[in-house]
């Protein structure tokens, strides 16, 4: 299978060297000149800590960060520059907590949808790099945590790092600490002795875990549910309630199972990041076809991923029979009640897209999760804080990010009307506050097409074959 994939991926980087007219410049696109300190006049603020509004603010901004927030009831003698905020709303930047992006266009696509900050959770040495950039404002976009590289208990695998022994795990742990990965990804296939070394090692080493599947390590479909949740307490957070389904429910509606599996997830404390939009991605490709597939922006996922995607996964997709698809829709629905009674028992959830799979787009999809955790009965304040301050709590944040206050980093979208109203404002904003910087709707959408049109396939194909 490894090898295939290398063969693949061979041709691919063949023919992005005879097609592709120049190398990109690594340095684009790069951000425009803005002022460093000013003052956003007559705002609505969003208090996704308090859940309330707070009406008619001034918000004061110097150095990347919010200074001062203060009712806006008396004229303001400052050398500043003012914007006016026109009776607008301020919402904290959202989070996406997990996705998956092998070009740099990613991050600024998330940026020109409101995300400022996401998750790569298939981490490699490239990623790195990026997430400097970003950070230091040399590249427009998202800033970014990125996890480590896979640790599974599939070999031969591409970019998965296969752990069968003690000293695999010490060294997958002691590799990524070294290279500055901010978390381990742990994929469901590692079993519980393979979990425990990895924890282990981790846990001396002070960096933190997310692990594939919300249920203990080892635990398999229809075993005894007296597994020991306690190992996993402690980590960042837990991915996919579609693990839920398939592991400890066996792949069936078992309230039984479902409620003592609830509660074990509650006991814990653990976030989950369900990542509704994926499954729901699958579902429509299985029942809508090439219908589904032909609406969807194709600019917004890498073309070489998408080619892949496309020969692979999807193919499964467009192939299953009416029967599959129907199966799909009755599981979709089936996650969102999961995704319900987890957050009625107190879990806190995180929203997570998923993006860079199943032709999933950067960006959009992220907006399409909060739809559905919407959907699935949490309120307008309580599926911001799933983008907002719950990622900033789980990734140790809180004093950094999620939030609208003095102190923390300015990351804000602006809205004219209330997104309390319509969470689907926020997916097109009039502008975004990026580390104390200002962009319209009209600059959003030029560094989007810059970042899209200085794509190299030659570099992307290059970077996934190293990292075979």
């Amino acid at each position: 299978m490894k090898t295939l994939h290398i063969i693949l991926l061979l041709l691919l980087l063949l023919l992005a060297m005879l097609t592709a007219p120049a190398r990109a410049d690594e340095s684009a696109p790069s951000l425009p000149a803005n002022a460093d300190a000013y003052v956003i006049r007559h705002v609505n603020v969003l208090d996704v800590a308090q859940q309330l509004v707070l009406p008619d603010q001034r918000v004061w901004i110097d150095n990347q960060l919010i200074t001062r927030i203060e009712p806006d009831t008396s004229p303001v003698e400052t050398s500043v520059r003012q914007v006016q905020g026109h009776n607008g709303y301020l919402t904290p930047g959202l989070m996406d907590m997990h996705m998956h992006a092998w070009d740099p266009a990613a991050f600024a696509i998330n940026l020109s949808y409101g995300i400022t900050h996401v998750r790569i959770m298939n981490g490699v040495p490239q990623h790195l790099v990026w997430r400097q950039q970003l950070a230091d404002l040399s590249r427009f976009g998202s800033t970014v945590t990125v996890s480590s590289p896979i640790l599974s208990g599939y070999q031969d695998t591409p970019l998965h790092r296969y752990i069968g022994s003690r000293e695999q795990a010490r060294e997958a742990v002691a590799s990524a600490a070294s290279l500055g990965y901010d978390l381990l990804k742990i994929y469901g296939s590692l079993g519980a002795e393979g979990y425990a070394w990895v924890r282990e090692f981790a846990d001396k080493a002070g960096i933190a875990i997310a692990k594939h599947g919300p249920h203990p390590a080892g635990l398999q479909a229809g075993h005894d549910h007296s597994a020991d949740w306690s190992s996993l307490r402690g980590l960042q957070s837990l991915e996919h309630v579609e693990d839920i389904f398939q592991g400890p429910l066996n792949h069936l509606q078992d309230a039984d199972k479902l409620t003592q599996t609830i509660q074990a997830l509650a006991d814990l404390q653990v976030p989950v990041t369900p990542t509704l939009a994926i499954y729901q991605q699958l579902t429509r490709i299985s029942a809508e076809k090439d219908e589904f597939i032909d609406s969807m922006p194709k600019e917004y996922i890498s073309p070489l991923v998408a080619w892949f995607d496309s020969h692979n996964q999807v193919q499964r997709w467009l192939d299953a029979p009416i029967e599959v698809a129907e199966h799909n829709r009755q599981t979709l629905a089936y996650l969102l009640e999961i995704t319900t009674r987890l957050h009625q028992a107190g879990v806190p959830i995180l929203a997570g897209s998923d993006a860079g799979v199943l032709l999933s787009p950067h960006g959009q999809s992220l907006h399409q999760e909060l739809a559905l955790l919407r959907q699935a009965g949490l309120s307008e304040f309580e599926v911001l804080r799933t983008a907002t301050l719950n990622p900033a709590r789980s990734l140790g944040k809180a004093k950094e990010l999620g939030q609208i206050k003095a102190g923390l980093r300015a990351d804000m979208i602006y809205t004219r009307a209330n997104p309390l109203d319509d969470l689907s404002l926020l997916s097109h904003p009039e502008a975004v506050i990026k580390q104390g910087q200002w962009f319209d709707a009209n600059a959003l959408k030029q560094q989007r097409r810059q970042a899209i049109a200085h794509r190299s396939l030659f570099d992307e194909a290059t970077l996934l074959l190293s990292n075979m």
